[in-house]
């Protein structure tokens, strides 16, 4: 019944962000997601998109994410790179996400009640350390952008070590703070998912941007914890 995750007035408590992640990765399932497949992932910071990356991974799928906010001809290089047929978005996002010959959405928001028919209770996935965790694309300074694969062990290493280095615990609340397709969200989300903590994702850009007003959200919200860029931090 703990808070796992609290964005612009919607809460998900552990048990609701398991039975939603889980659900997802039946639908995905069912669309024919197999073990390691890249499944791109292309929201807004919000609740939804935790329980989308969740999903992906209780399927056996390696999210990939998306800023949004990237341009046009980045996100179609980076999905026909990956060669993804399933990307999750929202409905907001249809003209960034549709068009693409070889993609088929799904808007998360859309298929809300559909979702809801499919089991809540975790997928039968056989999955070692050694299995794909996410991609995360380099920002092409020196060229076209590249996918750099994450294993599960890389990941879960990772997240033991943020745990032990920060004293994070079940009652520590962290602010998801950098853009969804930089590498820094992964150490602003799976170490306080696995501990029990709260996650309060920064959806406004105005918040993010805006010293005063970050220090405002991160005093309002009581955060423990937020791993920042130097320049907001001077």
């Amino acid at each position: 019944d703990n808070l796992a995750v609290v964005c612009e007035g919607e809460t998900l408590t552990y048990r609701e962000l398991d039975a939603r992640s889980n659900q997802l990765a039946h639908y995905l399932l069912s669309k024919d997601v197999q073990k390691e497949d890249l499944v791109a992932i292309c929201m807004e910071r919000s609740a939804a998109m935790i329980v989308g990356i969740l999903g992906i991974m209780k399927s056996g799928g390696a999210y990939v994410p998306i800023d949004p906010a990237y341009p046009r001809e980045r996100i179609a290089y980076m999905l026909e790179d990956m060669g993804s047929a399933v990307v999750l978005s929202t409905s907001g996002l249809r003209d960034i996400v549709e068009g693409y010959g070889h993609v088929s959405p799904i808007h998360l928001d859309e298929q809300r009640e559909a979702l809801e028919g499919y089991p809540s209770s975790l997928p039968n996935v056989d999955l070692s350390s050694d299995n794909l965790a996410y991609v995360i694309y380099t920002s092409g300074s020196t060229g076209k952008p590249k996918g750099v694969m994450i294993e599960q062990s890389g990941l879960i290493n990772m997240t033991l070590w943020y745990q032990e280095a920060y004293g994070l615990d079940a009652l520590s609340r962290g602010a998801l703070y950098a853009g969804t397709g930089f590498d820094a969200s992964v150490c602003e989300i799976h170490p306080y998912l696995a501990i029990g903590a709260s996650l309060y994702p920064i959806v406004e850009d105005e918040i993010r941007m805006d010293v005063k007003k970050l220090q405002g959200f991160l005093k309002d919200k009581k955060i423990t914890h937020c791993y920042l860029p130097p320049q907001i931090c001077q």
